[in-house]
């Protein structure tokens, strides 16, 4: 039996139903009759409710049993986009489900299927239908990019997200994640730009805050350990069921400037934090370093914290940076296997040659180290870098990499200095600090 004739077989079965008129006399006999047997038609009658009941569900289930199957795989087609801890979510069924298309000029297909909110996100499940015939390629996914959640006031680009390719159903699946929206915020409109026919789709929905996953835990901890003569701050902690996010502070606006100012800056590229739960380090989502108004800041995401977690810790394992300075090296085309040591940092010019009117300075260092702003200098003259090359990967006898390379320089002098202007390393930090236990 198809699911169309179901529903006229429903639709005929409610209009006979409704048609259905009860003589005047019945309703008395009845009445006299139930009062006779009242002990014994309410246990019959109760019986014949439970069956009838099993007989409704049983259809009603087979009914929608499609339905139920469609719902459940829009939510598992996103298992191989997500972390684990938003693929549990998803296995339990939580978020919001919208289900809403925008159809555009050329046929295909874009559904905003889902939704999951919570303190430190937005997270938007949607996907590209293909309808017209087009063979899938990877650029396909840069159609969408321009995808954002407009507010009543404001705009909520993503800051992350992943897609998938589905050959077999002709589709694309996305999961975005946005800032999670202003409390006051309810009337949502999710937007992309459509290159292709250059349409803007538009699908608005209504944001169920009841439907918000909680926060596991959220605390201030403003604590700090001492990284290059400077601090590395742990500002807070927010733990939500689709992941936690450690914040932090390396300098305030005011060293900042101080460090501008001075010619001795100090430029955060990357800093490495594990977060550990009862002994187990957690998986690192993402990371993120910034500077505005407030200073320098970071962010490093992880995977949600697991349920009864006893012990936290967070661990500042290393930070990349670059550092403004101003080094000098009497050269000569002589030297061999010298070793200099700037900022710290090992630095061994291995031979210099001269050849073709051009000079190449062999050099090897820690495979994180980097040398830039250098510059030849000779009587006032200054000579800029042309370019560098990779020449090898060297591991040393303690298990190190190391990085082998050559500048090249158009020009030859006899008298001369590198003279050096920033370099950039790794720095170990390996300091603990306690969240809760």
């Amino acid at each position: 039996m198809t699911k169309d004739k179901i529903v006229k077989d429903l639709e005929n079965l409610k209009y006979i139903s409704n048609e259905i008129k009860t003589p005047d006399y019945l309703e008395a006999h009845l009445m006299e009759t139930l009062r006779e047997k009242k002990k014994k038609n309410r246990i019959i009658s109760s019986g014949y409710h439970k069956i009838a009941a099993v007989l409704i569900c049983i259809f009603l289930l087979s009914y929608n049993f499609d339905a139920l199957a469609y719902y459940s795989k829009k939510l598992t087609n996103y298992e191989d986009l997500s972390t684990h801890s938003v693929n549990q979510l998803i296995k339990d069924g939580e978020g919001q489900m919208i289900d809403s298309s925008f159809v555009f000029s050329d046929g295909n297909v874009l559904t905003l299927e889902g939704i999951m909110l919570d303190e430190s996100q937005l997270i938007a499940f949607y996907s590209l239908q293909f309808n017209n015939g087009d063979t899938i390629t990877p650029d396909y996914f840069d159609y969408l990019k321009t995808a954002k959640i407009k507010g009543y006031l404001f705009d909520y680009e993503f800051h992350g997200g992943s897609g998938l390719l589905e050959e077999d159903q002709n589709k694309i699946l996305l999961q975005y994640e946005y800032d999670t929206p202003m409390f006051f915020e309810k009337y949502m409109t999710f937007t992309a730009f459509y290159s292709p026919t250059n349409e803007t789709a538009k699908i608005s929905f209504e944001l169920d805050r009841s439907k918000a996953l909680k926060t596991i835990y959220k605390s201030k901890i403003n604590k700090s350990v001492e990284a290059e003569n400077k601090e590395v701050i742990i500002s807070d902690i927010v733990a939500t069921q689709t992941k936690t996010v450690v914040n932090g502070q390396i300098q305030t606006i005011i060293e900042l400037i101080i460090d501008v100012l001075n010619t001795t800056r100090m430029r955060p590229q990357e800093i490495n934090i594990s977060l550990i739960a009862d002994g187990y380090s957690l998986s690192t989502l993402g990371r993120g370093i910034s500077s505005d108004r407030k200073g320098i800041t970071f962010d490093v995401e992880f995977e949600a914290i697991p349920e009864n977690t006893k012990a936290l810790d967070i661990v500042i394992n290393e930070i990349v940076a670059d550092y403004d300075i101003d080094v000098s090296i009497p050269m000569d085309y002589d030297i061999k296997e010298q070793d200099y040591y700037i900022h710290g940092e090992k630095i061994t010019i291995d031979y210099i040659e001269k050849k073709n009117n051009k000079t190449y300075i062999t050099f090897t260092s820690l495979h994180t180290t980097f040398l830039s702003n250098v510059v030849m200098v000779s009587d006032n003259q200054t000579f800029q870098l042309n370019n560098t090359n990779d020449v090898d990967y060297i591991k040393n006898d303690i298990g190190e990499f190391l990085h082998q390379r050559t500048m090249v320089f158009d020009n030859t002098v006899e008298e001369w200095q590198l003279n050096i202007q920033s370099i950039s390393h790794l720095t170990k930090i390996d300091k603990t600090i306690n969240v809760y236990k």
